[in-house]
C-alpha cells in the first residue's frame, strides 16, 4: 500500500518500495499528490487536465512527452498496478493500492465521521509545497487548502456541539477552541460564536482569550479594533 500524506508536510510512505526518487522530483511528487487527492473508485483525471496543470507553457508535443515520462517514472517506482487508465485519455490511481489522507478526510466528512476527519487533519494541505511553472496547480493547492481547513473547522464545531449535548463541557470547550484555531484569523463573526459557546458552557476565561486573540489579529493585520458589539459581548462575559 502506498500512503500519501498531504495534510501538513508532503510525504509518501511504502513498506515495499523506495519512494525517494519521487520525492526528489517536485513535478512527479506534485502529479502524485494531485492524483492521490482524486483517488477513489471510478474517479479518473483527463490527461489534458494534467497537461494544463503542470506544463502550461510547453507545446502540446513537449507537454505530452513530459507527462508520459512522469507517469512512466511513477509506474517504475511504485509498481505497474498503482496507475490505472481508461483508454488513452483518462488516468488515475488504484484505490486498492493507494491511500491519501486528504481523500480519507473528505470521505470521513461526507460520512459524518467528524472525529476521524479531525484526526486526519495534521496541518494545512501540502504545507510549504511549491512547483515552479505550474500556476494552475498552485491555485488548486490554495483552494483545496482553504476548503480542507474549513471542513476541519466545521468538523470541530460539530464535535463541540455533540459533546455539549452529552454534557461533556470539557471536551465541548476543547473542540470549540480547536474550531476557532482552524477558522480564518480575524473573523469576528466566528469569534463571537466561539465566545458565546464558551460562555454558555461556563468556560469564560477561554471566551475572553478568544476575544483577546481576535483583538491582536485585527490590530496587527488591519490596524483595527473589534466592533462595538464584540466589545460589549466580552464585557458582559467578564462581568459574569
Amino acid at each position: 500500500m502506498i500512503r500519501i500524506f498531504t495534510l501538513g508536510a508532503f510525504q509518501v510512505h511504502s513498506n515495499t518500495v523506495d519512494t525517494g526518487p519521487i520525492m526528489a522530483g517536485p513535478k512527479k511528487a506534485a502529479v502524485l499528490a494531485y492524483l492521490g487527492f482524486q483517488c477513489r473508485p471510478a474517479r479518473l483525471v483527463s490527461r489534458d487536465k494534467l497537461l494544463g496543470l503542470f506544463w502550461p507553457e510547453r507545446s502540446q508535443v513537449r507537454a505530452q512527452a513530459a507527462l508520459r515520462k512522469t507517469l512512466h517514472d511513477l509506474r517504475r517506482v511504485l509498481g505497474g498496478s498503482v496507475l490505472v487508465c481508461q483508454g488513452r485519455r483518462q488516468i488515475g490511481l488504484n484505490p486498492e493500492d493507494v491511500w491519501c489522507d486528504a481523500r480519507a478526510m473528505e470521505d470521513a466528512c461526507e460520512s459524518d465521521e467528524y472525529a476521524s476527519a479531525l484526526d486526519l487533519y495534521q496541518g494545512p494541505f501540502l504545507d510549504g509545497f511549491h512547483v515552479e511553472g505550474s500556476p494552475e496547480f498552485s491555485q488548486w493547492v490554495d483552494g483545496t487548502r482553504d476548503t480542507l481547513r474549513r471542513r476541519a473547522a466545521s468538523a470541530a464545531w460539530k464535535l463541540a456541539h455533540l459533546h455539549r449535548t452529552h454534557g461533556d463541557k470539557h471536551r465541548a470547550a476543547e473542540y470549540a477552541r480547536c474550531a476557532h484555531r482552524l477558522g480564518t484569523p480575524g473573523d469576528e463573526e466566528v469569534t463571537q460564536r466561539v465566545m458565546v459557546f464558551l460562555d454558555e458552557i461556563g468556560d469564560r476565561s477561554a471566551a475572553v482569550l478568544a476575544y483577546e486573540e481576535l483583538a491582536r489579529n485585527l490590530r496587527d493585520r488591519l490596524d483595527l479594533e473589534p466592533s462595538p458589539e464584540t466589545r460589549q459581548l466580552v464585557e458582559q462575559i467578564r462581568a459574569r
